[in-house]
């Protein structure tokens, strides 16, 4: 289950210290149930802002969350997780392309990330400058092995969904590097 959030009224409460978020915080969610896979290699992204759309001008609120496989990924499931909310209309969308560099690969650090889609009607181009970054990683020989990336930061770019053209507009992404054999 994957979804969006707009607030009306929360608390946010750390280690005893709260905060008020503002009505209107934006959010998204990813509830997966299932079975794990004994080799996984993914990207993903989660990212949520507005869009502002070129025709009519509206700044509509804005939900990516998308999955997709990378080789080695076993056993290989086609499972199309990559979804677009505008406003309250949600659009289905195959396959994401994620096109990095990693710049050192002992941390794992990377360059700025180009996220793309195209079909006959369906268009995304995005860019991505990660900020921040979290990796866990975790290994026991021969039960698993664990490399998580996790890097924080801006999206920008367009895309053309329902024949019209919307550009983001302060949107936080967050986009995954991981790999996983269990």
């Amino acid at each position: 289950w994957w979804g969006n959030l707009s607030l009306r009224q929360a608390t946010l409460t750390v280690n005893g210290q709260s905060l008020e978020l503002p009505a209107g915080s934006q959010g998204t969610y990813d509830l997966t149930w299932g079975h794990r896979r004994p080799v996984q290699n993914w990207n993903w992204l989660s990212a949520t802002g507005n869009a502002r759309c070129r025709k009519t001008g509206a700044c509509v609120p804005l939900s990516i969350l998308s999955a997709t496989d990378q080789p080695g990924a076993l056993p290989v499931i086609d499972a199309a997780k990559n979804n677009v909310w505008l406003a309250d209309v949600h659009y289905k969308l195959g396959e994401l392309c994620f096109d990095y560099e990693i710049l050192d690969a002992e941390r794992r650090d990377t360059g700025p990330w180009r996220i793309h889609y195209l079909d006959d009607s369906q268009r995304m181009e995005l860019n991505f400058a990660p900020g921040h970054r979290r990796r866990e990683t975790r290994s026991i020989p021969l039960v698993y092995d664990v490399d998580f990336h996790q890097y924080y930061g801006d999206l920008t770019g367009e895309i053309c969904l329902g024949g019209l053209v919307y550009d983001l507009e302060e949107v936080f992404a967050l986009c995954e590097d991981s790999w996983m054999v269990m």
